[in-house]
């Protein structure tokens, strides 16, 4: 099914991102919407691509639930299950940023103060909301892949797959039930890594 191996090469990666960051390529009510809203559009996305967080799990974060001093953070998973999610010194940097600067400036809706991420409406950020983030500037980015929310999941799960060769580690990363899911998910680089150590080890 190759609805479950689209993702983003590092090419693709970096136009998607620097649109987001930058506001690349965007014009009228989108330019005006990135001067207001793309500060926590940029943390948002840059932290789904940096853990490979569910866009479910990013939705659901508290500001309770994110550790600057041990770079980590509280996702609770499918079926209710809470996880603690690492992530590097650079998220770290720009959550520090957006939690201390930008997000206090934001006077939320009752109900919703915990959130870590608003919409427009100062409420929490729903998942709709981040899935049009992710269609919308994948498409100013000029990405002709069809892009979702859930393709940033799978452009981490194979980047860190790719560095680490290890199954098992993307697999408690991703937060997956079973090692079988990822290896379906990941079969065409498992097939590459197999076809790459061919010569690895000779008869004597």
């Amino acid at each position: 099914n190759k609805k479950n191996i689209v993702r983003m090469d590092s090419e693709e990666t970096k136009e998607f991102l620097e649109t987001v960051q930058y506001g690349k390529n965007l014009k009228g009510q989108r330019a005006v919407y990135h001067e207001k809203y793309g500060w926590r559009d940029d943390v948002l996305l840059s932290l789904m691509l940096g853990t490979g967080i569910r866009v479910s799990e990013c939705a659901g974060l508290n500001v309770q639930d994110i550790d600057l001093k041990h770079h980590c953070m509280k996702v609770v998973r499918k079926g209710n299950k809470e996880d603690i999610v690492y992530f590097s010194d650079e998220i770290t940097q720009i959550l520090r940023d957006y939690i201390y600067i930008y997000r206090k400036n934001i006077v939320p809706i009752e109900g919703h103060e915990d959130a870590l991420f608003y919409s427009a409406q100062r409420k929490r950020i729903s998942v709709r909301s981040i899935e049009r983030l992710v269609e919308k500037y994948a498409a100013d980015s000029g990405n002709l892949k069809h892009i979702t929310a859930h393709t940033l999941r799978k452009t981490f799960g194979s980047r860190l797959y790719e560095a680490t060769s290890d199954l098992y580690l993307v697999a408690e990363t991703l937060g997956h039930s079973s090692v079988e899911t990822t290896k379906k998910h990941y079969a065409d680089i498992t097939n590459q890594h197999k076809e790459e150590s061919r010569n690895s080890l000779t008869l004597k």
